[in-house]
C-alpha cells in the first residue's frame, strides 16, 4: 500500500493553522455571489460554501464527516452566522446536486473514463523515469490538476499505477530480451548455475565486490572489470532505457539469491541480469578511475608541498648570500688600499666555502624560480608508474573534443 502522505494528493491538514484557513478557506465576493444565486436557505448556503472552498481546496469532494471543524467554524464566521448554525450537506441527493453545480462553476471535468485515460497517460509518461507507485500518482495528480480534471479516489490512482508500472517494466523486460541473441542469452543464464565445486555462482561474483579500490588491490578490481567485460558490452541492450530504471533493476537484482531468479519470467530474468552487469561495469570502472584520479591528485600535491619545502630552502640560503654580499662589499669599502681590499674580500669569501661555493649557491637558488613543480612530480610517481600505466591500459578513454593527438599516443612502458 502506497502512503498518501508519501504523494501530491491532496487532503487535509490534522490542524490547518489560521493563516491556511485566512488563505484558502476564505470566501472570495465570486464564491459568495454563486452561493447566492444557487441555493436558498442559510443552512444550505452555509453547506454550498463548506463543499465549494474544500473542492477549491482539494479537486475532489470528500466525505462530509471528514472535513475538519476548524474549517467548518472559520468559514461560519466570515459568513456571519450564529454559532449553533448547521451546513445542509446530510442527504446524498443535496450533496449530488451541490456537486454538479460546483462541478459546473469551476467549469471541471468530472467524466471518470477521460480522467482515467488521462492519469494513465501521464504514469505511463512518468514511469519511463520513475519507479515508486507515490511519484507516478504525484506525477498524476500534476497534469489532473493543470487539464481541470477532478481528482478520482486514492484508491483508483494507487491501482492504476501499479497496473501502469507493471505495464512499462514488462515493456523494458521484453524490448530487452528481444535484444539479446540466443548465444547471449544462453551465457547469461548460465551465470546462474552453481559451481559444483564451491556451490557459488557467476552470479554472486557480479555482486561481490572486491576491497577499497586502492594501489594495493588495484589487481583485484582490474581482474574483476577484465572478467566482466569479457561478459559483454550491454550498453547497446539498454540503449532507451532510463538510468533511473537500470540501477533500480540492478539494486532488484543485488538483493535476490540465484535461484530467485528462476521465479520470474524469461524476459526479467534476463533484463534483470543485463541491468546488474551493466551497473557493475560502470561501478568498477569509476571505482578503478576515482583511485587513478586520487593518487595522481596526491603525487601532484606531494610534488607542490616538496617545490615549496625547497622554496623555503632557498629563501634562507639568498638571505644568507645577502649577508655575505654584504659582508664583501663592507670588507671592500674599509679598506683604501685595493690589495688590501682585496686581502679582506679573499678572507670574507675563504670563511664562506670560496667563490665556488658561493657560485653552486647561487644557482641553486635560482634553479626552481616560479611555480614549476613539474620536475619534482618523478620522485614521487616512479614507484606507481607501472600499476598506473595498468590503469590507463585497462580503461578506455575517450577526449572531449576533436583532438585525439594525446588518446592516439603510443604509451611507453
Amino acid at each position: 500500500m502506497t502512503s498518501v502522505e508519501r504523494t501530491a494528493y491532496p487532503r487535509f491538514t490534522r490542524a490547518p493553522s489560521v493563516k491556511e484557513l485566512r488563505t484558502l478557506y476564505t470566501p472570495t465576493l465570486t464564491d459568495i455571489a454563486f452561493v447566492t444565486t444557487t441555493a436558498r436557505g442559510p443552512a444550505q448556503k452555509f453547506g454550498l460554501m463548506i463543499l465549494l472552498k474544500v473542492y477549491q481546496r482539494l479537486g475532489y469532494f470528500p466525505k462530509p464527516e471528514t472535513i475538519p471543524g476548524a474549517i467548518i467554524g472559520h468559514i461560519r464566521s466570515v459568513l456571519k452566522l450564529d454559532a449553533d448554525a448547521i451546513p445542509d450537506i446530510a442527504s446524498n441527493h443535496t450533496l449530488y446536486r451541490y456537486h454538479a453545480q460546483i462541478r459546473k462553476h469551476l467549469e471541471m471535468i468530472s467524466e471518470g473514463k477521460y480522467i482515467r485515460h488521462v492519469a494513465a497517460s501521464a504514469m505511463h509518461q512518468a514511469a519511463q523515469r520513475m519507479q515508486s507507485p507515490a511519484d507516478l500518482i504525484s506525477a498524476a495528480v500534476e497534469v489532473l490538476v493543470k487539464e481541470q480534471c477532478e481528482l478520482p479516489a486514492f484508491g483508483t490512482l494507487e491501482r492504476l499505477a501499479r497496473r501502469i508500472r507493471a505495464v512499462v517494466h514488462r515493456g523494458i523486460y521484453r524490448r530487452i530480451a528481444e535484444r539479446l541473441t540466443d548465444e547471449q542469452a544462453a551465457s547469461l543464464l548460465r551465470l546462474l548455475e552453481a559451481d559444483p565445486t564451491t556451490g557459488l555462482t557467476a552470479f554472486h561474483r557480479i555482486k561481490e565486490v572486491p576491497k577499497s579500490a586502492t594501489l594495493t588491490h588495484l589487481d583485484e578490481w582490474l581482474a574483476r572489470l577484465t572478467w566482466l567485460q569479457s561478459l559483454g558490452v550491454m550498453q547497446p541492450l539498454l540503449e532507451d532505457v532510463r538510468l533511473t530504471k537500470v540501477k533500480h533493476l540492478a539494486e532488484e537484482a543485488q538483493a535476490l539469491h540465484a535461484t530467485n531468479l528462476w521465479d520470474f519470467s524469461a524476459d526479467k530474468r534476463l533484463a534483470l541480469l543485463v541491468c546488474l552487469i551493466q551497473l557493475a561495469q560502470v561501478s568498477t570502472r569509476d571505482e578503478i578511475l576515482q583511485m587513478f584520479i586520487k593518487r595522481m591528485s596526491r603525487i601532484t600535491t606531494r610534488a607542490k608541498e616538496e617545490l615549496e619545502r625547497v622554496r623555503t630552502e632557498e629563501r634562507g640560503l639568498a638571505e644568507h648570500l645577502v649577508e655575505v654580499f654584504s659582508d664583501v662589499l663592507q670588507a671592500a669599502a674599509d679598506k683604501e688600499d685595493p690589495e688590501k681590499a682585496m686581502g679582506a674580500i679573499v678572507e670574507v669569501l675563504d670563511r664562506e666555502g670560496g667563490a665556488a661555493r658561493l657560485h653552486e649557491q647561487c644557482e641553486q637558488v635560482s634553479a626552481h624560480h616560479g611555480d614549476r613543480y613539474q620536475p619534482f612530480v618523478w620522485r614521487f610517481y616512479r614507484s606507481h608508474r607501472h600499476a598506473l600505466f595498468r590503469v590507463i591500459k585497462t580503461l578506455r578513454f575517450e577526449s572531449t573534443s576533436s583532438d585525439q593527438t594525446l588518446i592516439d599516443l603510443d604509451p611507453v612502458w
